[in-house]
């Protein structure tokens, strides 16, 4: 297993962060899965080294050939996401070894039962899991990814509060976004990628909603617009069908298939050719309407958008929001 040190490696040499490390690394598997070498100058270098390797460790044919054998990934192209996972885990659990075998087992008697230690190594256990939890909370900001909004409390019409509650903090930390603002999608991406909550988008509409005020309809009909306004660009650049794919399979990997079907549904109206084929099936039209988009996806037509751009900014973008900006539409009220 290569894969943790691997992302060690990359983190120190390049300094890149976690986020744009372990999405290029699922990124170029997914290639290699569809028959590409994703860095050629790296596989060069990798058949220099296997070759180096077996001219001074080599002592047989046999050995020779093993020493020269190469991966063109770290990952299984199959499922790298995954493998990804499974091989941090398990660096993770090496941690936690090593955690169990230096720690402070001073408070126990020379005589003390098995039941003793069982009690001992379950308390080693919980302050293992309390220290890696605090520590990842502590280096969030080492993801890399784009800050999250002001978080000042607004509840007029052009603005709206969403609850994110990390699992230390019961109260929840208010996430504020300006509606109107020409960045609203990329605000609420970012919140999504920041806190890895789906859901946002659904409570921000929810949210809108609620307001008693003639207003909501117009900004809530405005975000989807600008939504849709980002897929219309992404459709004119022509964006590669493999970059949606990867978007989408993030999207499932990290949120699941109810998530993943919607952005999939609109990385066809973004242009994705085989998403196009059967929306038209399903609706039985070959240019579908917005509100024939909402009729099919209910009120999840402007999460679906922030989704799908969530798995491109991840995937694409390796992790940063501003990514996005590119295809922002210029709006004229």
């Amino acid at each position: 297993m290569t894969t943790p040190t691997d992302v060690l490696e990359l983190l120190d040499d390049e300094n890149q962060t976690p986020t744009a490390v372990i999405t290029s690394m699922i990124r170029e598997a997914m290639a290699v899965a569809d028959g590409t070498v994703p860095d050629l100058d790296g596989l060069r270098e990798k058949l220099d080294d296997a070759e180096e390797l077996a001219d001074e460790h080599g002592s047989d044919p046999a050995s020779r050939a093993a020493l020269r054998t190469v991966r063109l990934t770290p990952l299984d192209p199959q499922r790298p996401a995954r493998d990804m996972l499974e091989d941090l885990v398990t660096g993770i659990r090496g941690c936690w070894l090593l955690y169990r075998e230096y720690a402070d087992r001073s408070d126990l008697d020379e005589d003390a039962d098995d039941q003793a230690y069982d009690e001992m190594d379950d308390e080693i256990d919980t302050a293992f899991c309390d220290d890696v939890r605090a520590e990842a909370a502590a280096q969030r900001h080492r993801l890399g990814l784009a800050p999250a909004p002001d978080r000042t409390a607004d509840t007029a019409p052009g603005h709206t509060t969403a609850d994110h509650h990390d699992d230390d903090d019961e109260d929840g930390v208010p996430y504020t976004f300006d509606l109107e603002a020409d960045d609203i999608c990329e605000q609420i991406t970012g919140a999504v990628v920041d806190t890895q909550e789906p859901d946002l988008p659904r409570q921000i509409i929810e949210q809108i909603l609620t307001i008693e005020d003639d207003e909501a309809g117009r900004v809530l009909a405005q975000m989807i617009a600008r939504g849709l306004g980002y897929l219309a660009h992404m459709k004119e650049s022509r964006m590669a069908t493999a970059e949606f794919d990867a978007a989408v399979n993030w999207v499932g990997t990290q949120f699941g298939v109810d998530y993943a079907g919607p952005a999939a549904i609109m990385a066809g109206v973004a242009g994705h050719r085989e998403s196009q084929r059967i929306l038209a099936k399903q609706l039985g039209v070959k240019h579908p309407t917005i509100a024939q988009l909402s009729d099919f996806l209910g009120p999840d037509l402007f999460p679906a958008t922030i989704w799908l751009c969530a798995g491109l900014v991840e995937t694409v973008g390796d992790g940063a929001v501003s990514w996005l900006q590119q295809y922002r539409p210029k709006w004229t009220a």
